[in-house]
């Protein structure tokens, strides 16, 4: 279900990428709001989170090129970005057995608190928070808890939403990873999707 959202946001969704990384369409793929709700059938394997979370992604790739006819063009270029891998010493975080949901929850902006996270998951949170695509390498399978917070100096009459403030609670998360995970950030060149919408249509009436 999602209420009041715009097509190019139900693109990042559906493929799983930031802003960026989607460019073309007509101006009303990025003003007109829509509210979706679909529901897949039920039953079926157990699945991880991240098998879950996937399929859920494949099914609303389907209903964007149903509803919308939605045609993207994709290509996969170099880009800035980092690399996780854990550090010498090994990661600081706490295997999960239970097979439940998944959560992530954000305590206010530089502090969350994970339970059940796959690397997979942590990786996407870290590029959103990055702003930079983070490329999963640690090998580590299995779901884990951790609670991380990072807190950036602010300086006096400085607003809290300057660039920044910004560049420097990038920085200070990247610290907290390695000091609070036992998890290593490395910039390196990754290989970064980029999509172009091709063609997309204002879907009918249902």
């Amino acid at each position: 279900r999602a209420t009041s959202v715009t097509l190019k946001l139900l693109i990042q969704i559906a493929y799983d990428i930031r802003p960026e990384q989607l460019s073309g369409g007509s101006g009303w793929t990025d003003s007109e709001q829509y509210t979706v709700v679909a529901k897949g059938p039920e039953g079926g394997p157990v699945l991880s989170e991240a098998a879950r979370q996937e399929i859920a992604r494949k099914r609303l790739q389907a209903l964007l090129a149903e509803r919308f006819h939605l045609a993207l063009k994709g290509g996969a270029t170099p880009a800035s970005g980092h690399v996780l891998t854990v550090e010498k010493k090994g990661h600081k975080m706490t295997l999960v057995d239970d097979p439940g949901p998944f959560s992530l929850r954000q305590i206010g902006r530089w502090e969350i608190d994970a339970e059940g996270v796959e690397m997979s998951i942590l990786a996407r949170f870290l590029t959103v928070h990055l702003r930079e695509t983070v490329v999963d390498q640690t090998g580590l399978e299995g779901r884990y808890a951790f609670h991380l917070k990072w807190n950036p100096p602010i300086r006096d009459g400085e607003s809290v939403n300057s660039d920044s403030v910004e560049e420097r609670s990038e920085e200070s998360l990247i610290t907290a990873v390695q000091e609070q995970l036992g998890l290593r950030l490395e910039r390196q060149k990754v290989v970064t999707d980029r999509y172009t919408i091709d063609r997309a249509d204002r879907p009918t009436e249902n």
